[in-house]
């Protein structure tokens, strides 16, 4: 009898030990995943979900005076690293600001009038370059959505790519 008694605190204390082991093993891991974060813009009309431990957001003021702004997502291990999303008026005429970049030769575009992207394969015009300034070189595609009014940015190096590829897939208009 003496034998059971001593059998059951041990398997016991293994039992436990094991459920604390399991605990400490899942917290860690929860922490890895991230949250799962849904941001939704009422200025711009649309939705995005990211995983907050991958992705941060900011909001930028580009004119004060109209109070036009720019929603940021950066990857956390590149901050050059981004997708942005901000409104275009009517009246941009997008051949002339292309050509005035163009006109120094610091800018060479290759220009998609077929491109898409989002959620809903959202037909856009799609102008990308190669950005060789910085460390690493960095692909720029901006996405000029006339028909939502929008004008989005991915700005990525080859690490991040797959990342921010992912987070533009989960990028969805409001209509």
């Amino acid at each position: 009898m003496l034998k059971s008694i001593i059998k059951k605190p041990a398997f016991i204390l293994v039992a436990l030990g094991s459920v604390v082991f399991l605990l400490i093993v899942v917290m860690l891991s929860l922490q890895n995943f991230g949250v799962e974060t849904t941001y939704n813009s009422e200025e711009h009309g649309y939705t995005i979900k990211f995983n907050s431990n991958d992705i941060t957001y900011e909001t930028i003021l580009l004119d004060g005076k109209n109070r036009i702004y720019m929603d940021r997502f950066l990857a956390v291990k590149n901050r050059e690293c981004y997708i942005s999303v901000t409104s275009i008026g009517k009246d941009t005429n997008l051949e002339e600001t292309l050509e005035n970049f163009q006109s120094d030769g610091s800018y060479s575009f290759t220009i998609d009038e077929q491109g898409i992207y989002g959620a809903g394969n959202y037909p856009a015009r799609a102008i990308s370059y190669e950005d060789k300034a910085g460390k690493e070189t960095l692909q720029v595609t901006y996405y000029y959505d006339e028909a939502h009014g929008i004008f989005v940015t991915v700005c990525t190096d080859e690490k991040n790519r797959k990342l921010l590829s992912e987070v533009l897939k989960a990028l969805t208009i409001k209509e």
